[in-house]
């Protein structure tokens, strides 16, 4: 993570598809089907729908519809992509 790499990380359920929600808690990071299940008690943590975002250009009028639905809070990184 933070290496310029994409990493594809198994769940506890050994789901290896790229998750489309991730929870971040005070000691660990939350993926797919255990993130889904405290996504109410820690939705300020979770972000969902962030695939469609890969790739993208910040000012790009897609990610401006995609910010609607997502839940966490985007911002325009250096490279110009979202982060």
């Amino acid at each position: 993570v933070g290496k310029g790499v994409v990493d594809i990380c198994q769940n506890e359920v050994s789901k290896r598809g790229t998750s489309t929600l991730v929870g971040f808690t005070d000691r660990e990071r939350l993926l797919g089907d255990a993130a889904l299940a405290q996504i109410k008690s820690n939705a300020k943590n979770t972000c969902r729908n962030f695939k469609h975002l890969l790739g993208q250009n910040f000012d790009s009028p897609f990610v401006h519809a995609e910010h609607f639905w997502s839940t966490c809070k985007l911002v325009k990184m250096q490279d110009g992509h979202p982060g």
